[in-house]
């Protein structure tokens, strides 16, 4: 009971944070629904951008990895760090400074506006593909939360159902601004959720001492940082972690925590807690599936560890709390996506795309955005239900896929003068189907990441295309980037 209590408790609040949104947004319309007022400052922006990142993976997934595959999974904090600093630091100023002079509202709109959009091409084309692709990331958390569920005896299905009507709930009420600060409290849970666990999840295993004594007798390559790999078997697992750390490079829902800064003055500030922020939510889960090792050796789904050891470990209460805790990780993911879907459909497929000419009001396309956000949650719920694979596969397919067709776009974009609409179009319909294919056809057998063939294709055709379209006019919508 006690269990359900402090669960409950925390299931409560978020609603609670969507009807008092919902109560401040006197306008109503889709600016204020995807943006608000711009007046988020550096600890939610931070927050914001930082738990976008971490979805249900850092809890449930990554820990999978970190039993499975051991030490060489450090890999991944290690290089995912390093591309969220790069993000951070050649491109947030440059996001939110451009995103206020275009008054763009999406990554994609801000993308078309860089070099002026042929024939809207690119916010229809390029909306329509990272929509469909968040919905496969919704997919992935909705798993989490059904995965977390199970602790309570509740099947997979009401589980997913559940997850899916509650995040659809508060931000179908409160829009960015309920995003944004359920984000922040839940990112402040995650931290501490994070700290408490390995410290229980260490003593438990006997002490890390122990975990390397245990885990060496038996698996040895386990805690070795290569896997016990060399040469082109060490070189293709490698491949997967950078295919991993691209991700961090291009994620729409994280780009726009840029959009909706107050100013750019704090980004430093910003970016010393996020960067902080994901390195913890990284490195934790690895260390607690390795002592998961020790403590559950014949555990039959290593995604399910957090879970087991809060259920044996901790008393029911503070049990249903660190529940909770699991569920903010994966709710400060999902309602973004769903926002973010949301935003990208409503504003560049239908406002600046196919109803340009249309005569709808802002308020009706703000009534439209709240639909949305019931259709696209309904989209990966279906996904959750009906497809399969773990949360670690489905999490790296989309997280990867929409990385490689925004990444090179807007780095390209921003930083070479020479980039054109024409190679910013090749790059979103080159990056996410090239993923695609390649991971359901070519990645088990070649072993390749499929981040690492998505990114080189739109790096390539990005350069190739701008390259043979220099002298072509300047689309729709042009609005100048200073590149000093």
């Amino acid at each position: 009971m006690g269990l359900i209590i402090g669960f409950g408790a925390y299931l409560i609040l978020m609603l609670v944070i969507g009807i008092v949104s919902f109560k401040k947004d006197t306008d109503k319309d889709m600016k204020s629904f995807m943006v608000g007022d711009k007046n988020f400052g550096p600890v939610l922006t931070a927050l914001g951008m930082s738990t976008t990142l971490a979805s249900g993976y850092a809890f449930i997934g990554l820990v999978g990895v970190g039993y499975s595959l051991g030490a060489i999974a450090l890999w991944q904090p290690i290089l995912c760090t390093i591309s969220e600093f790069v993000l951070w630091f050649f491109l947030a100023k440059k996001i939110k400074n451009y995103a206020d002079k275009s008054e763009a509202l999406t990554p994609i709109e801000l993308l078309s506006r860089i070099k002026g959009d042929p024939g809207n091409l690119i916010k229809i084309l390029g909306g329509l593909l990272v929509s469909a692709f968040i919905m496969i990331y919704l997919c992935s958390q909705f798993v989490s939360g059904a995965k977390a569920c199970t602790i309570f005896g509740i099947s997979y299905t009401t589980a997913c159902v559940l997850s899916a009507v509650l995040v659809m709930s508060y931000t179908f009420l409160g829009g960015v601004r309920a995003v944004m600060w359920t984000d922040a409290i839940q990112g402040t849970m995650m931290v501490i959720c994070f700290a408490v666990i390995i410290i229980v999840a260490i003593v438990s295993a006997g002490g890390f001492g122990n975990v390397v004594s245990v885990v060496s007798a038996s698996a040895p390559e386990i805690i070795m940082w290569n896997n016990g790999k060399a040469g082109a078997a060490l070189m293709m697992s490698m491949f997967t972690w950078i295919g991993i750390c691209f991700g961090f490079l291009g994620q729409p829902q994280a780009i726009q925590k840029f959009i909706t800064m107050k100013d750019d003055r704090a980004i430093r500030r910003s970016s010393v807690i996020s960067i902080s922020f994901n390195t913890i939510r990284q490195y934790f889960p690895v260390l607690i599936g390795l002592c998961g090792r020790v403590i559950f050796p014949t555990i039959e789904d290593p995604e399910m560890i957090i879970p087991t050891l809060i259920s044996e470990k901790f008393p029911s209460l503070i049990g249903g709390i660190l529940l909770a805790c699991i569920f903010a990780a994966i709710m400060s993911t999902t309602d973004s996506l769903i926002l973010q879907a949301t935003g990208e459909f409503s504003r560049n497929v239908l406002q600046e795309g196919i109803l340009k000419n249309s005569n709808l009001s802002d308020k009706a396309y703000g009534i439209i955005c709240k639909v949305l956000t019931i259709v696209v949650a309904g989209g990966g719920l279906y996904l959750a239900v009906f497809g399969s694979g773990s949360v670690f596969a489905w999490t790296g397919f989309a997280f990867s896929g929409m990385a490689c067709s925004v990444a090179p776009a807007m780095f390209f974009g921003f930083l070479w003068k020479r980039c054109t609409s024409w190679g910013i179009l090749a790059s979103l319909m080159s990056g996410i189907p090239v993923c695609a294919v390649w991971y359901m056809n070519f990645k088990a057998s070649t072993g390749i990441h499929e981040g690492i063939i998505g990114m080189a294709a739109a790096v390539v055709l990005t350069v190739v295309v701008s390259l043979l379209t220099q002298n072509q006019p300047k689309g729709n919508g042009y609005v100048p980037v200073d590149y000093d």
